[in-house]
Protein backbone atom coordinates (compact mmCIF):
# COMPACT_ATOMS: atom_id res chain seq x y z
CA UNK A 1 0.00 0.00 0.00
CA UNK A 2 1.15 3.09 -0.90
CA UNK A 3 1.17 6.39 1.54
CA UNK A 4 -0.77 9.11 0.63
CA UNK A 5 1.00 11.93 0.51
CA UNK A 6 -0.66 15.78 0.94
CA UNK A 7 1.14 18.41 -0.70
CA UNK A 8 0.30 22.29 0.67
CA UNK A 9 -1.78 23.19 -2.21
CA UNK A 10 -4.10 20.05 -1.54
CA UNK A 11 -4.05 20.84 2.15
CA UNK A 12 -5.16 24.38 0.99
CA UNK A 13 -7.68 23.25 -1.29
CA UNK A 14 -9.55 21.40 1.67
CA UNK A 15 -9.12 24.09 4.00
CA UNK A 16 -9.26 27.36 2.11
CA UNK A 17 -12.78 27.39 1.57
CA UNK A 18 -13.32 26.19 5.15
CA UNK A 19 -11.74 28.98 6.78
CA UNK A 20 -13.35 31.49 4.17
CA UNK A 21 -17.02 30.30 5.55
CA UNK A 22 -15.75 30.81 8.88
CA UNK A 23 -14.36 33.77 8.50
CA UNK A 24 -17.78 34.94 6.78
CA UNK A 25 -20.10 33.65 9.46
CA UNK A 26 -17.84 35.70 12.09
CA UNK A 27 -18.15 38.82 9.86
CA UNK A 28 -22.02 38.15 9.58
CA UNK A 29 -22.39 37.39 13.25
CA UNK A 30 -20.30 40.61 14.21
CA UNK A 31 -21.97 43.13 12.11
CA UNK A 32 -25.74 41.25 13.01
CA UNK A 33 -24.65 41.70 16.69
CA UNK A 34 -23.92 45.25 16.09
CA UNK A 35 -27.21 46.00 14.58
CA UNK A 36 -28.92 44.22 17.22
CA UNK A 37 -27.20 46.37 20.09
CA UNK A 38 -27.79 49.77 18.05
CA UNK A 39 -31.49 48.73 18.06
CA UNK A 40 -31.91 47.38 21.27
CA UNK A 41 -30.00 50.87 22.83
CA UNK A 42 -33.01 52.69 20.11
CA UNK A 43 -35.46 51.02 22.33
CA UNK A 44 -34.09 50.73 25.42
CA UNK A 45 -34.07 54.76 24.77
CA UNK A 46 -37.46 55.10 23.21
CA UNK A 47 -39.20 52.99 26.67
CA UNK A 48 -37.04 55.01 28.88
CA UNK A 49 -38.67 58.43 27.61
CA UNK A 50 -42.07 56.78 26.95
CA UNK A 51 -42.04 55.21 30.59
CA UNK A 52 -40.93 59.19 32.11
CA UNK A 53 -43.55 60.85 30.01
CA UNK A 54 -46.01 58.01 30.86
CA UNK A 55 -44.90 58.86 34.97
CA UNK A 56 -45.06 62.75 34.30
CA UNK A 57 -48.88 62.47 32.91
CA UNK A 58 -50.12 60.17 35.70
CA UNK A 59 -48.25 62.50 38.42
CA UNK A 60 -50.42 65.52 37.00
CA UNK A 61 -53.32 63.40 36.70
CA UNK A 62 -53.02 62.39 40.52
CA UNK A 63 -52.56 65.64 41.51
CA UNK A 64 -55.77 66.79 39.95
CA UNK A 65 -57.70 63.58 41.35
CA UNK A 66 -56.26 64.73 44.81
CA UNK A 67 -57.14 68.01 44.21
CA UNK A 68 -60.82 67.24 43.44
CA UNK A 69 -61.04 65.11 46.47
CA UNK A 70 -60.27 67.71 48.83
CA UNK A 71 -62.43 70.20 47.52
CA UNK A 72 -65.38 67.29 47.61
CA UNK A 73 -64.33 66.09 50.89
CA UNK A 74 -64.46 69.83 51.70
CA UNK A 75 -67.85 70.09 50.78
CA UNK A 76 -69.51 67.45 52.15
CA UNK A 77 -67.79 68.28 55.47
CA UNK A 78 -69.39 71.64 55.10
CA UNK A 79 -73.07 70.41 54.60
CA UNK A 80 -72.39 67.79 57.21
CA UNK A 81 -71.70 70.01 59.39
CA UNK A 82 -74.66 72.64 58.62
CA UNK A 83 -76.99 69.55 58.64
CA UNK A 84 -75.62 68.63 62.33
CA UNK A 85 -76.19 72.22 63.37
CA UNK A 86 -79.55 72.82 61.64
CA UNK A 87 -80.56 69.20 63.38
CA UNK A 88 -79.27 70.11 67.00
CA UNK A 89 -81.56 72.83 66.90
CA UNK A 90 -84.55 71.32 65.75
CA UNK A 91 -83.87 68.45 68.18
CA UNK A 92 -83.39 71.65 70.86
CA UNK A 93 -87.16 73.31 70.20
CA UNK A 94 -88.61 69.77 69.88
CA UNK A 95 -87.15 69.05 73.52
CA UNK A 96 -88.61 72.11 74.92
CA UNK A 97 -91.80 71.72 72.92
CA UNK A 98 -92.16 68.41 74.58
CA UNK A 99 -91.48 69.57 78.20
CA UNK A 100 -94.25 72.28 77.35
CA UNK A 101 -96.34 69.39 76.19
CA UNK A 102 -95.84 67.09 79.17
CA UNK A 103 -95.88 70.57 81.67
CA UNK A 104 -99.44 71.50 80.09
CA UNK A 105 -100.87 67.56 80.80
CA UNK A 106 -99.45 67.76 83.75
CA UNK A 107 -97.50 64.03 82.72
CA UNK A 108 -93.69 64.17 84.80
CA UNK A 109 -91.57 61.19 83.21
CA UNK A 110 -90.78 58.33 85.78
CA UNK A 111 -87.29 58.44 87.40
CA UNK A 112 -84.61 56.36 86.06
CA UNK A 113 -84.55 53.35 88.15
CA UNK A 114 -81.65 53.63 90.77
CA UNK A 115 -79.18 50.72 91.47
CA UNK A 116 -80.64 49.79 94.88
CA UNK A 117 -83.85 48.94 93.15
CA UNK A 118 -82.15 46.87 90.79
CA UNK A 119 -80.54 44.67 93.35
CA UNK A 120 -84.15 44.47 95.22
CA UNK A 121 -85.87 42.96 92.29
CA UNK A 122 -83.51 40.55 91.17
CA UNK A 123 -83.38 39.28 94.53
Amino acid sequence: MEGVTLTVADLAMVFGPMFAVVIALMRYQHVDGTKTRELMHKLITDSTRETRELVEKTNQETRELVKENRELIEKNHQELSGSISELSGRLSSLGERVARIEGFLKLWPSPPPSPEDGDAQAA
